[in-house]
């Protein structure tokens, strides 16, 4: 006797057998009520408040002195602290609530190119003096606004950057073409002849 066999209703029973035999997922229901914080990748991260990060001290690392164009002047000596590593530079001063109006922050590049600062996280107004390579005032970046991305560039190579508080620069007449010099307890040295001043 010979039996005719139609393959296709076959490999459909085989098909829907093998897939009943597999464990049927439960569905997980949807959250209740989502979490209110910025926890879901959607969401922008929310910067930390002033209260959120403690505010780091200030630390005496170093004297600076603003000079009048020829050197020999004195117009304003600041207590430093001084950013020349990535993260310290990267650091800045964010997250400080105040700052004296006889400190600064000083940082230091390997090179003089243009350089652009921001007050990301920057909870207090500052004067952005860019410097060269001869320790000359070349720009001002006056009264930047805290918590800020607008990028507050040099116009020219500047290899240091003096961050002071906002308005200071205009109360002590600090322009472009004036100098400065600074002793650097970190290194232990001096730049610009500061200690004949």
């Amino acid at each position: 006797m010979f039996l005719k066999i139609n393959l296709l209703p076959l490999l459909t029973a085989l098909a829907l057998a093998f897939s009943a035999c597999q464990s049927d997922p439960t569905p997980t229901p949807p959250p209740q009520n989502p979490p209110a914080t910025a926890n879901r990748a959607t969401d922008p991260a929310p910067a930390p408040g002033p209260a959120a990060v403690p505010e780091p001290p200030f630390i005496k690392e170093g004297e600076l002195a603003i000079l009048d164009p020829t050197g020999k002047k004195v117009v304003q000596k600041f207590d430093i602290e001084i950013a020349q590593i990535p993260e310290e530079r990267e650091q800045g001063l964010m997250y400080r609530k105040s700052m004296s109006d006889k400190e600064g922050m000083l940082f230091m590049f390997e090179y003089p190119e243009p350089q652009s600062f921001w007050m990301r996280n920057t909870y207090i107004s500052l004067d952005i003096i860019y410097l060269n390579e001869k320790m000359e005032v070349v720009s001002i970046q006056k009264n930047a606004p805290p918590q800020s991305d607008k990028p507050l560039p040099s116009g020219k190579p500047a290899q240091y950057v003096l961050e002071i508080n906002g308005g200071l620069s205009d109360r002590l007449g600090i322009k472009p073409g004036m100098k400065v010099a600074w002793q650097d307890y970190v290194n232990s040295r001096e730049v610009g002849g500061y200690n004949s001043l």
